[in-house]
């Protein structure tokens, strides 16, 4: 009764005791406790089976209560997530050279944007953070290609300035941040009769 209050009051389902979450080919599973995680990896087995898939190779496999999952490190007991030094490394180098006026080809400015757009979690889904970073000059990469210059307004400047000062302060939010309305998360509204049960993988055992 207390979880369907909470439910009520945030709009969310507060009654799952796990979760399934994939990007293509990149699957993370949470759930509460281990006997249920030991049944979810079970389910999961037994789906790729079912459907003739190979699973990634014991390398790539994570268990634990913090995992790493496209490009960003969940640390669940905490509630925070926080992407990986290896591409806010990646991202603050592009946007210094851009700030000091370094040459940037198109290339490199569009992997950038791409880093930027799925670090916008971190700010709440604060879309003013990519202010400018499109139009005319993206415009002109896509035209002449890979390997065109770079040339960037003073808008454009200020925009990647603000990155650049978030980037060295903020690389990491709550959960509650990063999934409020405000990123863009798009949630079904919470059902008012009684949740089913999975019929094929019997997560409710």
């Amino acid at each position: 009764a207390r979880r369907r209050s909470l439910s009520t009051a945030t709009g969310n389902n507060e009654l799952k005791a796990y979760q399934l979450k994939i990007y293509t080919d990149d699957a993370k599973i949470d759930a509460l406790g281990a006997p249920r995680m030991l049944r979810a990896l079970r389910c999961w087995k037994q789906t790729t089976d079912l459907f003739g898939l190979e699973m990634a190779g014991p390398s790539k496999r994570q268990v634990g209560t913090s995992v790493t999952w496209l490009g960003f490190n969940f640390y669940q007991p905490l509630g925070i997530v926080a992407v990986t030094p290896e591409k806010v490394a990646r991202a603050s180098a592009v946007v210094c050279d851009i700030v000091s006026g370094a040459v940037v080809r198109f290339d490199e400015y569009r992997r950038l944007l791409g880093l930027l757009e799925h670090m916008l979690v971190l700010v709440g889904g604060d879309r003013t953070f990519m202010n400018h970073a499109y139009g005319g000059c993206f415009r002109r990469g896509l035209r002449f290609g890979p390997a065109t210059r770079m040339v960037f307004s003073s808008l454009q400047s200020d925009t990647f300035r603000r990155w650049s000062r978030t980037l060295l302060v903020h690389a990491g939010s709550f959960f509650s941040a990063a999934l409020a309305p405000a990123a863009g998360v798009v949630a079904p509204p919470f059902p008012r009769d009684a949740l089913g049960e999975c019929p094929l993988l019997s997560w409710q055992q």
